[in-house]
């Protein structure tokens, strides 16, 4: 058996393995899991933004509540002294009443803003008690679906476990040399060995110089200038 025979048993022992792997992965099972995942990742990310504008929001209610106290407090250490003021004194009087006009209007302005904090915080606060529902049912959809891949692999175990063995056994028989590039080659193709047809490279129909030719009946290793899969030509009988 020549090391590109030998390499080709062990590519279809390998390709067997990808299969049922690529089937496992294919299940609705997996398939559901997967979308499931990546939505509570992504509500994961969304919950961490809503909780910071949220703690946000309570931060600029607490310093509008401390703003409102202390306008109120003004407006009472100004009632104080109006009470003491010359009533007559039509200057201090004036005075006084663009003082506690400016006042009032800081302050119910401050309301203003009051109100709007708390009636946003709120909304927050629903949307964030909606979201923790619907991420709840999401993550017992993902345990339930991700019993059920683990159930489907166990079933294909004992088929995995056979179809690696066979691998393991196969490439006993594949040279170092070749089984480093064919590792190579795999981590961009799933079947990193390719015929030559026609003089073309089977994986990718590319023209093969005639050199390609020579150097395959000296078996030597030699990778398609396109696609970088190995190629190989099937000898009769």
């Amino acid at each position: 058996m020549s090391r590109m025979e030998a390499l080709l048993k062990y590519q279809e022992a390998d390709v067997q393995v990808d299969k049922i792997e690529r089937g496992l992965r294919g299940s609705e099972a997996s398939k559901r899991l997967m979308k499931v995942r990546q939505f509570l990742e992504e509500q994961k990310r969304v919950l961490q933004r809503m909780m910071a504008a949220v703690e946000v929001r309570r931060k600029a209610i607490e310093s509008t509540s401390q703003r409102f106290d202390i306008y109120e407090k003004r407006y009472e250490e100004g009632m104080e002294k109006y009470e003491k003021a010359n009533k007559e004194n039509l200057e201090e009087m004036a005075k006084y009443t663009r003082y506690f006009d400016q006042l009032n209007a800081r302050i119910a302005q401050e309301r203003k803003e009051f109100a709007q904090l708390v009636h946003t915080l709120e909304k927050e606060n629903n949307q964030l008690a909606d979201m923790r529902i619907r991420i709840a049912k999401a993550r017992k959809e993902y345990d339930e679906l991700k019993a059920a891949v683990e159930e489907e692999r166990a079933r294909a175990q004992g088929e995995i476990d056979a179809a690696k063995a066979e691998c393991e056994r196969l490439a006993a028989d594949v040279e170092p040399e070749l089984m480093e590039a064919y590792k190579r080659v795999k981590r961009n193709h799933a079947v990193p060995v390719a015929e030559v047809q026609q003089n073309k490279c089977a994986g990718c129909n590319m023209e093969l110089p005639a050199v390609v030719a020579r150097r395959l009946r000296d078996e030597e290793i030699v990778e398609c200038d396109n696609c970088g899969r190995i190629l190989f030509v099937r000898t009769e009988g």
